[in-house]
């Protein structure tokens, strides 16, 4: 049984304006206003992401932070948050199967957050079920943990029963040159550990795309290759958020096969 899912969130000028100003608004040695300046720790410089792709800089990423919170506060989140997305995109004709990741939608969301205020702000904190900020994503943060150390003791053989492979991937791809805030690189380096690249949104976005879709890709041994289709991308996008979940997991009690046979399937209206 294998599960996959990713969700990616395009950002335009006027939406992460929140991550740091228009760059006619900042201050220009150090990317922020004077009011807006960071005095938190800077990224840890020392941590590198993976090689990027052709036309993509590598930017430092802060170390993302043992878990200090427990992961039922975000568990509990994302649970409440995928009734409400799975009432809203389930198919109301009776006719199609809807899958949803609650999870993915959630990471990725998540990951704006940080960079919204005002409106947007109580917005998102409504809708992702945040009541404290900081304990939120420190929860998120061990809820990636703990997900990704879910292999069952005792299986340890492909396909074996009860195992299970679940691994989680984030980026964020930044528009080169514009002022994001190093708190908010900070805030989700620390508790979503994401792959962090500069890139030129504005010449080829379908190029970016991509690049994109080579880190699903990757992400998900190679299971979803075509997350991003071309004309997806606005030229003045400034930010691409990215969550990738795989989960390859066998049944916990298998089915024999000598006992199994083809039988109808009876559908809710009778039909078979």
């Amino acid at each position: 049984m294998r599960r996959l899912a990713c969700f990616g969130v395009l950002a335009s000028l006027g939406v992460a304006a929140a991550c740091g100003g228009t760059p006619s608004d900042a201050d220009e040695s150090s990317g922020t206003s004077p009011e807006e300046e960071n005095t938190g720790p800077a990224p840890d410089t020392a941590d590198t992401v993976p090689e990027a792709g052709s036309g993509m800089t590598e930017v430092p990423v802060a170390v993302r932070a043992a878990p200090t919170e427990a992961p039922e506060v975000a568990g509990q989140a994302i649970s409440e948050f995928g009734f409400d997305l799975f009432d809203q995109v389930r198919s109301d004709d009776g006719e199609s199967n809807v899958i949803v990741s609650p999870a993915s939608v959630s990471i990725a969301l998540a990951m704006v957050e940080p960079g919204t205020n005002d409106l947007a702000q109580e917005q998102m904190r409504t809708l992702l079920r945040i009541d404290d900020p900081e304990t939120f994503h420190a929860s998120m943060n061990a809820l990636e943990v703990d997900l990704e150390s879910r292999t069952p003791a005792g299986f340890g053989g492909e396909g074996d029963p009860g195992e299970i492979t679940i691994d989680i991937a984030n980026a964020a791809f930044l528009q080169m040159g514009y002022p994001f805030e190093e708190d908010y690189l900070d805030t989700i380096g620390t508790n979503y550990g994401p792959v962090l690249r500069e890139v030129d949104f504005e010449p080829d976005p379908d190029a970016v795309g991509r690049e994109i879709n080579d880190f699903v890709a990757d992400a998900t041994n190679d299971q979803i290759t075509d997350l991003i289709a071309d004309g997806t991308i606005a030229p003045e996008t400034v930010l691409a958020l990215v969550n990738a979940l795989y989960l390859n997991a066998s049944w916990l009690q298998t089915f024999d096969q000598d006992a199994t046979t083809d039988a109808p399937f009876t559908l809710l209206d009778g039909s078979r």
